[in-house]
């Protein structure tokens, strides 16, 4: 039954995926993938990553968000305040089975005011293939790897070890356009580290690149004050942004269950078909506690499904009216999550309630 839903899951992923990908190609204006299509034509991602132009966010989230109506998806359009537009699609097929694809495309990838990708991608950096999808090799190391290495995520980084080994086309890209941001001596260790598969050398390769980066990007005030200013106003747009974009799931009779336990049980049944980027379990905030409120309002708007356990039996008595009432779902433990195709379906149907409520439909 799993392999059979997996497949299915991937039939419409990949699907999609083609129909985006000659739509864009339609449009005759430069976009490549940065992440989640590196298996196409066999295999696609939970989500795609798109690098475009800014002045193309707008149109290409649009046609995207129509080419994915046309063939029955339920479609919401998700726009972000830091250069981000996301296209969040799902859909009911047999057996109850809810599977949701995501489209974001991104005009900027900056670190601390330092540009790494800006849209749209150059010609050279990009190859296609099954004749359709545009890969970015320069915008997909940014995604996939520098990124993570600069912020020291080093547990995704890990995650995505297999993405170490960089392939000859893309190495002669990154080699290039590396040593260009922070000087060929910080390039070429971080890239010997990442050959070398050591994540001990990786780390401190990561931080001698992190110093360049930011000594040669503060020898070029106008990139400064371009990028910079532009990459602080768009963080504290996102660290204070509470605007909820998730839903929300009360989940009652869960009392003999830890948070962890709970947490990867839920992600096992419902990360496969839904694009949650994260799941939170917590418990409900006792008394109105603003603080409490407020984080699990600032979880919801960067996209993560927050579940808030009931150890009762009667969610209903719940008052949650600081969340709005189209986006909570209600569901009861049974040790498993035995209605989990139901839940996703319904999960997502809030979804795509709450940002129907903002004029996406």
């Amino acid at each position: 039954m799993m392999s059979s839903s997996s497949d299915l899951i991937q039939s419409w992923r990949i699907r999609a995926a083609r129909q985006v990908a000659d739509g864009l190609n339609d449009q005759r204006t430069a976009w490549g993938v940065m992440h989640g299509a590196e298996g196409f034509p066999n295999h696609v991602g939970r989500d795609l990553d798109l690098l475009v132009a800014p002045k193309s966010l707008e149109s290409f989230s649009s046609l995207t968000a129509a080419i994915l109506r046309s063939d029955g998806w339920d479609v919401s359009v998700v726009r972000l305040p830091w250069d981000v537009n996301q296209v969040i699609a799902s859909r009911t097929e047999k057996q109850s089975l809810t599977i949701a694809f995501e489209a974001d495309f991104v005009a900027r990838q900056v670190w601390c005011g330092v540009p790494l990708a800006i849209g749209p991608p150059r010609s050279e950096h990009l190859h296609q293939i099954a004749d359709r999808m545009w890969l970015d090799a320069w915008g997909g190391f940014v995604k996939g790897l520098l990124v993570q290495s600069l912020a020291g995520n080093w547990s995704k980084l890990a995650d995505r070890r297999e993405e170490w080994a960089l392939g000859p086309f893309q190495e002669s890209v990154v080699r290039e356009r590396l040593a260009k941001l922070a000087g060929p001596g910080a390039s070429n260790g971080y890239l010997e580290a990442l050959r070398s598969g050591d994540e001990s050398a990786l780390i401190a390769a990561s931080h001698r690149l992190k110093r360049q980066l930011l000594i040669r990007h503060s020898l070029r005030p106008a990139s400064v004050f371009r990028h910079g200013i532009r990459w602080a106003i768009h963080r504290r747009r996102q660290r204070g942004t509470t605007t909820p974009r998730a839903p929300l799931l009360l989940l009652a009779g869960c009392r003999d269950i830890s948070n962890e336990e709970l947490r990867e049980t839920l992600h096992r049944e419902l990360g496969a078909t839904l694009v949650f980027p994260g799941i939170r379990v917590m418990s409900l905030p006792a008394g109105g506690d603003s603080r409490k409120i407020r984080d699990i309002r600032h979880l919801s708007a960067i996209g993560v499904l927050v579940v808030l356990r009931i150890d009762g039996s009667d969610m209903n008595q719940a008052a949650i009216p600081w969340f709005p009432a189209e986006g909570v779902a209600r569901a009861y433990w049974s040790g498993a999550v035995d209605a989990g195709t139901a839940l996703g379906g319904d999960l997502m149907a809030r979804f795509h309630a709450l940002h129907r409520t903002e004029g996406d439909s």
